[in-house]
């Protein structure tokens, strides 16, 4: 498994990468899972090879040139975690949640319901 370390652009509608010739574009509305959780393997892996102690999984879709249909893929973002929650609540407030909603009045079951689906 290979790390890079790169520059990323996160603007009001899109994430932006950096490609050999130019910059590659992720849209939000591609965006199907933030905070995804990853396996201690994963997880270890990626902070051995990148020195960092937090991280954050993203899963998006991409469409296919030929046809109507779409590939899954997943991203890894590491960093120090304030720099990983910034993202994360970004992320999250910028595809239709808000991070650190008020729960008041809900049960503790529907509320674990309601972070189930927001992962």
């Amino acid at each position: 498994m290979a790390w890079k370390n790169a520059v990323v652009a996160f603007t009001d509608n899109d994430i932006w990468f950096p490609s050999g010739a130019g910059w590659n574009m992720i849209p939000y509305k591609s965006i199907e899972t933030v905070d995804r959780e990853l396996s201690p393997s994963v997880r270890n892996n990626v902070r051995a090879d990148t020195g960092y102690s937090a991280e954050i999984a993203i899963d998006y879709k991409k469409n296919l040139i030929f046809g109507s249909s779409h590939i899954n893929y997943s991203m890894i973002f590491a960093g120090n975690p304030e720099d990983i929650e910034y993202i994360r609540t970004h992320l999250l407030e910028r595809i239709g949640f808000r991070a650190n909603t008020d729960f008041d009045g809900l049960k503790e079951e529907e509320t674990r319901l309601l972070s189930l689906l927001t992962r």
